[in-house]
Formats: C-alpha cells, structure tokens, sequence
C-alpha cells in the first residue's frame, strides 16, 4: 500500500496557525498515517506577515519533526514564501531545511501538484502582469509590519508603492535605480532595461485599472468583503469610481480558485504541464478545503483561522479530511 499525504497553508509565523491540531496531526504522521511520501503545498512559512528569522524560528521544531519522519518530503513555495525558491536558485540548490523545493507545480504520479496562486497568473496569459505580480509580492515582502497588515484587507499599497517608483524612473531613472525598491524589483527585471521596465508599468497599470482581479490574486476571499467597501478610499481619485464598479464583481461567497480562468483546474493544468495523462489536481491557496471529485480536484485547505484539512493518496484514490482532536473526518464532494 502506497499513501500520499498533502498538506498546505500552515503559514508559520502567523498568529492565526492553528498550532493545537498540527501538533496533533504530527501525531498522526507519525504513529498512523503510515505515507510513503509528503507533499507540502505551499505557503509553509508566512514571509508576507512575520519576520523571516521569527518565521523559520517558529517553524523549525515542525520541519524538524517532519524531516525525523524519513519520508519522502516535496515542498512546492506559495505566494506567501516563494522568496524560499529565490533562496534555492541563489544557493543553486533544489532543498531548503532539507527539504525538496519546487515551484511553480510539479507531476508525481501522474498528479499535479501546485500551491494554487500560479493558476491565476497563467491565467492572465500577459507576462508583462505577471511580472506586476512579483512586483507586488516583493513590496509586500519588504514592507513593514504595519503595512502588511493593512493588506490584510487591501492590496492596493504595493500598487501605489510601484507607481511612486515608476513615476520616479520616468523622471531621474539614475536616482530611481538607487532607490530600496529598485533592490527588491532585480529579482524579476532588470532595472537598467527602459523595456523592462516599460512592461512592469504596463502591468502595474493593468492590476490598478482591474482592481478585481487584483483582489482575487492577493486578498482571502474573507477579507473580501471588507474590500469592497473600504477600496474606493484607497484609490486615486481618478479610478475610485472604476473600482467600485470592479470591485462588485467580486463574488465573496465561492471559494474556487477559478476566478479569472474559463477552465477548470483539471484543464488548466492539463495546458501548463502539456501532460493528457493527468489523473488528478491538487492545489491549496484559497484556505477553504474542497473536493470536486467528479472534476479530478480537490483543494488542501489550511491550517490557519481554526481550519485543520488534508489530503492522502492511497493506492490511486484521492481522500479529503478534515482533522480535529487526532480523528479524521472525510470531506465529501460538493457540488
């Protein structure tokens, strides 16, 4: 018997970890799940939200414990860690606390794995918004505690932090080179390319035109609410209007991944991998455990704000469960 567990959105650092019942589930890696292999699905560490020393410090005890287990261990970066796959290229190696890291998917058994982010940047299909998202992620990363925690509601700040630096670029290029944020953007572009640069504005002005879609790739769908009605106040005066309007298309209720994409994620990730032989997907990243059997995906969930999901494999069969005091509940298919 072969049995794959899959877990993700533990967020360590963040205060909202639901500490308790991982401890438990540990306890269950260790004395009955019996795996042949863990796959993490991203956003193991919170390096939007905690420091990173305080981050990893948090998390060491836990990798530790996991790394004691002697399983096969695969650890794909989400959007809130991916600074660990920037780590791993840097250091050109593929492991980081000893364990396997990929980004941004991965096939294993005929499974694609991914943390979930991913889907909805491919989905925009425009590399210049891409790039904009990074973008984001790193003025996010960089920013300060307070900062961050004001995008737990609204993720406009990074947008206006890059047209601030985009304005500055447009006017003393050789000062914007030598300021901070220029520091965080080298990862992705190349500062000293007027057309790279040209099409990280073009991306930043996409994301403030579609305020929308802006929300679906950096807000939980929890906070979403709250968003639409605080953004306007956000927003430059010029685009309030047109985020208001944006933003009501915003449907807070579903927690699918699909949001901006036609297809579903058993389809897209048929067209990222270029693989017809997909059996199943399994992805993370809205924090909201799903099991779409029928459609050969399931989503992990989190462990974070009072949820404990998973996911195993066994012998070619997808199960979901919910976990809670050492006992697993399993997650029927919804409709």
């Amino acid at each position: 018997m072969t049995r794959t567990v899959l877990f993700s959105d533990l967020h360590f650092g963040y205060e909202n970890f639901n500490k308790p019942q991982f401890d438990a589930f540990l306890t269950y890696l260790e004395k009955e799940a019996n795996a042949s292999r863990i796959l993490i699905l991203g956003d193991l560490f919170d390096l939007w939200r905690a420091d990173v020393i305080d981050s990893v410090t948090f998390g060491w005890p836990y990798i530790d414990k996991l790394r004691n287990l002697n399983v096969e261990t695969h650890y794909i970066v989400g959007n809130h860690d991916y600074h660990n796959w920037l780590s791993c290229q840097t250091a050109a190696r593929i492991d980081f606390l000893s364990l396997h890291v990929g980004y941004p998917w991965l096939v294993i058994d005929s499974v694609f794995v991914i943390h979930g982010d991913y889907f909805d940047i491919y989905a925009l299909r425009a590399k210049v918004v891409q790039e904009a998202i990074y973008g984001v992620y790193e003025a996010i990363y960089h920013g300060d505690k307070t900062t961050v925690r004001a995008l737990e509601k609204y993720f406009y700040n990074p947008i206006i932090l890059l047209y601030k630096w985009l304005e500055l670029y447009r006017k003393k290029p050789e000062q914007a080179k030598a300021d901070p944020i220029a520091g965080y953007l080298k990862p992705f572009i190349d500062i000293e390319s007027r057309q790279e640069v040209n099409k990280l504005e073009k991306g930043v002005k996409f994301l403030n035109d579609h305020p929308e879609i802006g929300a679906q790739l950096f807000v939980p769908a929890y906070c979403r609410p709250a968003l639409k009605a605080e953004l306007p106040r956000f927003t430059r005066k010029t685009t309030a209007k047109k985020a208001r309007t944006s933003l009501a298309k915003i449907d807070t209720t579903t927690p699918t991944r699909n949001l901006i994409a036609t297809g579903t994620p058993f389809e897209m990730a048929r067209e990222i991998s270029g693989d017809d032989n997909l059996k199943a997907v399994i992805y993370g990243h809205t924090h909201r455990a799903e099991n779409k059997a029928s459609q050969h995906w399931w989503n992990t969930g989190c462990w974070v704000e009072g949820e404990s999901t998973f996911a195993e494999i066994e012998n070619g069969n997808v199960h979901l469960y919910r976990f809670k005091d050492g006992t697993k509940t399993e997650i029927s298919e919804t409709t």
